[in-house]
């Protein structure tokens, strides 16, 4: 077996080799591929692969990258009603979005108490409330409900708060989302529904859910 970092190993069959022999053999080994496995809730990171490796991207700003490694001591020491809203040149993140990816409340609500805009659009047209991960409590999505946030707003793709929540299996985000008066039935520009998208998903409990709340009546 001939083995090389970076490259498939290759195994050579019915190679005979004398005794005290001496043999030189050339073969080729295809270059390995690379496996990035990435968080599709996490924005801060941009990521190429290729031979060359992997290089990630991440925040510039000290306030974003505080909020990203859900340091509130170090966010708190940092934070202004100035840059609460600065969108990261890198990232293009929000130091709302990571509070509320990262689950951190008290950081949601810091952030929030210092004016954060819970409408503010990246540039895929998606409000905080569209960028909902499994960690993001229905508290959360209360507080930034009552902040103003917009239930039924729709990004570029046409999907709303609900349709994304749908497809990251968040019961208690997707409850919250409900009973604040989010539309089941609304369609992305693909034409799919939360529905659709939790039953591909095989998200059996998040399609009973949608089903008692009139989803596909």
């Amino acid at each position: 077996k001939i083995e090389a970092l970076g490259f498939v190993g290759h195994n050579m069959l019915d190679l005979e080799i004398a005794a005290n022999e001496t043999r030189s053999i050339e073969t080729t080994l295809q270059v390995a591929g690379i496996q990035v496995e990435v968080d599709v809730n996490a924005p801060e990171y941009e990521t190429t692969s290729g031979t060359a490796g992997v290089v990630m991207i991440t925040a510039a700003e000290p306030l974003i990258r505080a909020a990203l490694d859900d340091d509130l001591q170090e966010l708190e020491a940092l934070l202004t009603r100035e840059n609460v809203n600065l969108r990261d040149k890198n990232t293009h993140t929000t130091a709302l979005e990571h509070a509320v990816l990262n689950g951190n409340r008290e950081m949601v609500q810091v952030l929030l108490s210092a004016g954060a805009d819970v409408n503010s659009l990246n540039d895929s047209k998606q409000s905080v409330l569209m960028r909902l991960s499994q960690e993001s409590t229905a508290d959360i999505v209360w507080d930034l409900i009552n902040a103003g946030a917009g239930v039924n707003l729709t990004d570029e793709e046409g999907d709303t708060a609900l349709i994304e929540v749908a497809s990251v299996k968040n019961l208690p985000a997707l409850t919250a989302l409900i009973h604040a008066g989010a539309k089941v039935d609304t369609k992305n520009k693909e034409g799919k529904t939360a529905l659709m998208l939790a039953a591909e998903g095989g998200h059996d409990e998040t399609v009973r859910m949608l089903t008692q709340a009139g989803a596909g009546k």
